[in-house]
């Protein structure tokens, strides 16, 4: 899928975004990064309840990912960002039924990786959040950071690609 930058419209609903869940993937983000730094949310999916949440904190990159409150896997760039264009991006490789691993990427240098034990195989958010560019929901996925958290350069667009099939969620289909 690809989302241009609207700040200004409200949140993707998950239904209609595309699906990352339990699947190898990447995400990537091209920005501008002014001269005197940038920080906030570049992609979120879902809330404080469970969902991810790609952001720039303290000029590096970081990628959450929230399994349903109670567990917690975050990576953090090895590198800081510099000013100026530059693609942004996390692969998440899908490396047994549950799990995988996530790996930053900037300017498609690998940068930083973790581990993720189980990662959402169903619904991302309970409450209604959805996908958001530049900014956060109310409830941020990730505690680290109050909402809304924008971004403070430049989102040009995000990319997002999928390989495999999605999960089907059977009871959902049928209520």
């Amino acid at each position: 899928g690809r989302y241009p930058n609207r700040l200004t419209s409200g949140p993707v609903e998950e239904s209609a975004a595309v699906d990352v869940r339990s699947r190898t993937h990447r995400i990537a983000v091209t920005v501008d990064v002014p001269d005197g730094g940038a920080d906030g949310v570049l992609v979120s999916m879902g809330s404080g309840h469970g969902g991810y949440v790609l952001s720039v904190r303290d000029a590096h990159l970081v990628y959450v990912h929230n399994f349903v409150a109670l567990e917690r896997a975050e990576v953090r760039s090895e590198v800081a960002l510099t000013p100026g264009r530059h693609e942004l991006a996390m692969r998440y490789e899908k490396t047994g039924r549950a799990g995988g691993t996530a790996t930053l990427e900037i300017d498609s240098q690998p940068c930083g990786s973790v581990d993720i034990a189980r990662f959402t195989p169903v619904r991302w958010s309970i409450g209604g959040d959805g996908l958001t560019i530049g900014r956060s929901m109310a409830l941020p996925v990730s505690g680290d950071f109050r909402a809304p958290f924008a971004f403070s350069g430049t989102i040009h667009d995000v990319v997002v690609d999928v390989e495999g099939d999605p999960v089907v969620d059977v009871t959902a289909r049928v209520e």
